[in-house]
């Protein structure tokens, strides 16, 4: 009989000390769920947050490609305008080189009279 109490008590004390452990486990447990669920909230933030900034770089990188093509082409037509604005102040300067000869003309007749 006294056997059997002995045994009954360690029994008893191994049951108590497995509801520790497992109190403590579950403890262990609900501290990483929650810590857990932390990190992912301050995941889904970032991603958020990275998911703007990439929509606002993809915006300014859509802007920068429009203006690299605006310049292009600015500066592939920039020789064909300096051709223009050439052609046409040679033709100013002859049309000035006629009128100042018309003027010596004029000026040499008016001398003469």
């Amino acid at each position: 009989v006294m056997n059997l109490r002995m045994e009954l008590r360690q029994a008893e004390r191994r049951q108590q000390e497995a509801g520790a452990e497992a109190e403590a486990a579950d403890e262990r447990a609900q501290i990483s769920l929650a810590a857990h669920q932390e990190w992912m909230l301050s995941i889904e933030e970032e991603s958020s947050r990275l998911q703007s900034d990439n929509r606002r770089l993809a915006r300014s990188l859509r802007q920068a490609a429009t203006e690299e093509q605006r310049l292009a082409e600015a500066a592939r037509l920039e020789p064909e305008r300096s051709e223009e604005l050439l052609t046409g102040l040679q033709v100013d300067i002859e049309r000035w080189e006629v009128e100042n000869e018309q003027l010596a003309i004029d000026l040499a007749a008016g001398k003469a009279e």
